[in-house]
């Protein structure tokens, strides 16, 4: 379903000229509920001593951009080493917060994905750990707020530190709605 909504739209981009404020805007109109972050931006916070990250060209998924991230050695923890999507908008207790992204990594693995506020004790909710290989593939889940978290002061957090290894991430959309 996200291909019958995105795809659409990032052939827009190209065909006619609109600002970045306008393309945030047609996504956000043709999702399901309300953005919650920027999917065009990939101003992403990494950290773990063990990662390196950079941005690819990636013709092969919607939005031809992704983030390739390289773990060089594995850690004590799997979020030891990882990234930090920011979350712009607040989220309230009781919405559907629906999460969609590509992925594809160098081997067959599972990486942990959460939404937690920004700061210790790192609460949060949605605990989500797809299997992922070197095939692209469309990730999408979806969970019910248990606490508030503040826009700004959260983020979609992408547990990478439990193994060596090579992981793409495309751009990533969180929407969510009261129900």
């Amino acid at each position: 379903m996200l291909n019958q909504i995105i795809i659409p739209i990032l052939m827009l981009f190209s065909a006619q000229a609109i600002t970045l404020d306008e393309a945030r805007q047609q996504i956000d109109d043709a999702l399901p509920g309300d953005l919650a972050n920027d999917p065009l931006s990939f101003q992403w916070e990494t950290w773990g001593p063990r990662l390196k990250a950079r941005q690819v060209d990636t013709p092969a998924i919607p939005g031809g951009t992704s983030i390739k991230v390289e773990i060089k050695k594995a850690a004590p923890n799997r979020w030891d080493v990882g990234i930090n999507v920011p979350i712009v908008k607040n989220i309230a207790a009781g919405e559907k917060v629906r999460i969609y992204y590509w992925m594809r990594s160098d081997g067959e693995t599972k990486i942990t994905t959460r939404l937690q506020q920004s700061f210790e004790p790192y609460s949060g909710f949605g605990d989500y750990q797809p299997s992922v290989s070197n095939e692209w593939k469309l990730i999408s889940y979806e969970a019910i707020a248990n606490r508030n978290l503040k826009g700004g002061k959260a983020a979609l957090t992408i547990q990478l530190g439990a193994k060596k290894q090579s992981v793409e991430i495309g751009q990533i959309y969180i929407t969510r709605e009261a129900i």
